[in-house]
């Protein structure tokens, strides 16, 4: 739980506004397509169905979670996040607590369900402008600079001028083997 993923937005005399809601612990559907003639392709189906729905932008939380079942040794997280609160880094980070926390708790070092304090993007931003304006900042600005000193340009692959223009749904999958279960 982070003031990102809590922010919602509202209309203030016509003008959008975000703000971070509070919430009580977030309930977390858990679906079974474990009765589905193929229940692989049945999950898969329903997330690419929720990936194409659009989110309500005012009033509405701009994330959806879910524990996806398609079978004993095949389970699933799905989470769909809107780009205003979670861009790819935020994801992967979040892709990594959560595996971490899954570790834990089959380790028994966790508890699920467990209150746990979040990171916080204002100290991490406060931080980050501490060492900004640091001299060891300045060291490794010179550091870098010297480094790369001489390098071309790198290729780009595309036209930047052109944008990417994608707005299809995009699905990260990370396939666990039933002994790391």
């Amino acid at each position: 739980d982070t003031p990102s993923v809590r922010t919602e937005l509202s209309l203030q005399e016509g003008e959008p506004r975000q703000h971070a809601v509070e919430r009580g612990p977030a309930s977390v559907p858990v679906i079974d397509f474990t009765g589905e003639a193929d229940p692989r392709a049945a999950l898969h189906a329903w997330a690419q169905e929720r990936c194409r729905r659009p989110f309500t932008l005012v009033g509405a939380p701009l994330y959806d979670f879910a524990v996806l079942r398609g079978g004993a040794s095949h389970t699933v997280l799905f989470a769909r996040v809107h780009h205003l609160i979670c861009d790819a880094s935020s994801m992967a980070l979040f892709t990594r607590g959560v595996s971490r926390l899954y570790e834990r708790m089959l380790e028994g070092k966790e508890e699920p369900g467990a209150a746990r304090a979040a990171g916080d993007y204002g100290r991490f931003a406060a931080g980050e402008q501490a060492y900004l304006a640091s001299p060891e900042a300045a060291e490794d600005l010179a550091a870098w600079c010297e480094a790369f000193q001489g390098l071309e340009e790198p290729s780009l692959l595309g036209d930047p001028a052109a944008g990417f223009g994608r707005t299809e749904a995009v699905r990260h999958s990370i396939e666990l083997a039933p002994e790391e279960t």
